[in-house]
This record gives structure tokens, C-alpha cells and sequence, in this order.
């Protein structure tokens, strides 16, 4: 799909799998004013489409701590999402560039990006809002923490899916710097484990959305979220595919977190049981959807004793 308004500063070419980079620059020259900018899915769009041609020329033999010049003035939000040939150096350019007005980026699927551009978001975007790295199976805690550390005001939502070097370290500088973060994606990061879990309890008091799906967790790191000091505020929990989870985790979110409104247990131990869940149902009147796909021996009769108030 593909949007222009020019006036409003929007471009959105959404999977235009033809478009180029000829077509972005001649863009960014006559519309120096577009701040938001949607070019995802667009195969190919290179870093040709945001810095000068004799920078990229050169590219081989410059220095990391050079920054090329941006092409786009006034970029406040960013989704090159699937964009598979950009690398550090678009960001890079659009770090130092674009400086404190950068409040939202997607590179998710750019797995050329490495912690070298969360090296320059953190020296020069104090205003991001929200960042999408998900399968950039480069980014590490190195560069998480560096992010964490100078983004902490202002960041509201990291999604890191699938990013299998960050750690529970990454969690621990997200919760000790970032307190009104509250949307944390770390599906599919099988190292995280029940101790990035304490970190969460002890630092997201705003957290509403937390992703856990295929992560290293037990009801030990759960039984924190929904501790005295933990995320009482959660509304969207996923937990698909951590098989180590019993009634217990349950029992405890069902006190701890009473405004949850989605639950997705898909895939999970068969220590689960039709009564744990009947149980904790009765808990979460504002729940509102329930994701048992692969629980093959929990139906709808046996987990709810007449109609609840809010499931779909």
C-alpha cells in the first residue's frame, strides 16, 4: 500500500517492490519536509536512498565515528522494516542528523544493523520513543545497554523479537533506566530467563504489554511480575511456548495482575490445567482474549463455569 501527503509530511510506499532509490531521493529534494517515513518491505531500498553516493563510494575505508550527511532534513519517524540492504550507515546518517527530533525507528528483518547504529541512536537521539530491532541477530547487550542508558526518559516500547545475543543484562539496564517503558518485546531471545524477569518486577511499574513468547522462564520469574513490587499494571501478557510454566504462575498473576485483557498461553507445559485456569478466570474480568492454541486437553467447558463478562 502506498500513501503521499506531502503537505502533512507523510510518505508511506509499504511493500512498493519496485520503488528505488532514484525515486526516494527525488523525494526527499522536493519534500524536505516529510517526517514520517514508511518505506517498509521495500526490497530495493538501499542506504543510497539516504546518504550522498560519494560518501557510499567510500564507505569501504571510512571511519565508523564519520557521519555521512542525511539526505531527508525533518525525519521524526522511521519504518524500514524489511528493508533488507540497510545498514549501519543509514542509520548512522540519520542519528546524528535528525538528532533529538528521531522519536520512532523500525529496522526489524535489517539484520545488517549492529550495535554500531545503537552506538549512534544513544549518543544522539535522547527522544526516541519506540524502537523495532526484531531478527537483527546482530544487536547485542553492548549495544542495548548503550541505548538503554541515554534513551531512558523517553522510552516507551522496545521490541527486540527474535534478537538471540541480548541477554537478561539487556533487561536489567532497560529496567534501571527506563521507567516509563511500557511495551517489551523480547519473543524468541532464548537467553532471557527468570532473572531478566526479577529485573522487570523490580523496575516496569508502567509496563502493560510484555512478550515472553519461547523465552527461558519459569513460574519463579512469572511469580515476580505479579510480586508486590511488580508490573501491577499489565494488561498483555504472552507466554507461548514456555513449557517449565505451571498453575502456580496462574495463581499468582491472577493476584498480582488483575487488569490483564490478553493472555496467550499457546504451546505451553501440560502442567497447565483446566482447573488453574478455571481458578484464575475468575480474577480477570477485563480479560478479553485467551490464546490456548495446542492445550489439546483444556476445552471452553472446562475452564469457564457460565459466560465471563468479557471473553471472546
Amino acid at each position: 500500500s502506498s500513501g503521499i501527503n506531502a503537505e502533512y509530511g507523510v510518505l508511506e510506499l509499504v511493500g512498493c517492490e519496485l520503488v528505488t532509490d532514484i525515486s526516494a531521493k527525488v523525494f526527499a529534494k522536493e519534500c524536505p519536509m516529510i517526517h514520517t517515513l514508511n518505506l517498509s518491505s521495500c526490497k530495493l531500498i538501499t542506504d543510497s536512498a539516504f546518504v550522498e553516493q560519494q560518501v557510499l563510494q567510500q564507505a569501504n575505508s571510512m571511519d565508523l565515528g564519520e557521519v555521512p550527511k542525511l539526505l531527508w532534513p525533518s525525519l521524526q519517524h522511521v519504518d524500514l522494516s524489511r528493508c533488507l540492504n540497510i545498514t549501519d550507515l543509514t542509520i548512522m546518517a540519520l542519528s546524528e542528523r535528525s538528532r533529538a527530533q528521531l522519536l520512532s525507528l523500525n529496522v526489524s528483518w535489517c539484520d545488517a544493523i549492529s550495535d554500531t547504529a545503537l552506538g549512534k541512536l544513544a549518543q544522539y537521539c535522547p527522544s526516541l520513543k519506540s524502537i523495532n530491532l526484531s531478527k537483527c541477530k546482530q544487536i547485542s547487550d553492548v549495544g542495548m545497554v548503550q541505548l538503554a542508558s541515554t534513551c531512558s526518559i523517553n522510552l516507551q516500547k522496545v521490541t527486540l523479537e527474535s534478537c538471540t545475543q541480548v541477554t537478561d543484562r539487556s533487561l536489567a539496564a532497560l529496567a534501571g533506566n527506563c521507567p516509563g517503558l511500557m511495551t517489551l518485546d523480547v519473543s524468541q531471545c532464548d537467553k532471557i530467563t527468570d532473572q531478566g524477569l526479577l529485573w522487570i518486577a523490580q523496575g516496569y511499574m508502567n509496563l502493560r504489554v510484555l512478550c515472553l513468547d519461547e523465552c527461558s522462564v519459569t513460574d519463579i520469574g512469572v511469580s515476580a511480575l505479579a510480586s508486590s513490587t511488580g508490573c501491577f499494571h499489565l494488561e498483555t501478557i504472552r507466554l507461548a511456548y514456555c513449557r517449565d510454566l505451571t498453575d502456580e504462575s496462574l495463581r499468582r498473576l491472577s493476584k498480582g495482575c488483575p487488569f490483564l485483557q490478553t493472555l496467550d498461553l499457546s504451546y505451553c507445559s501440560d502442567k497447565l490445567t483446566a482447573k488453574g485456569l478455571r481458578d484464575s478466570l475468575k480474577m480477570w474480568p477485563r480479560l478479553a482474549t485467551l490464546r490456548l492454541r495446542g492445550m489439546d486437553g483444556i476445552t471452553t467447558e472446562s475452564i469457564l463455569d457460565g459466560p465471563h463478562p468479557s471473553l471472546r
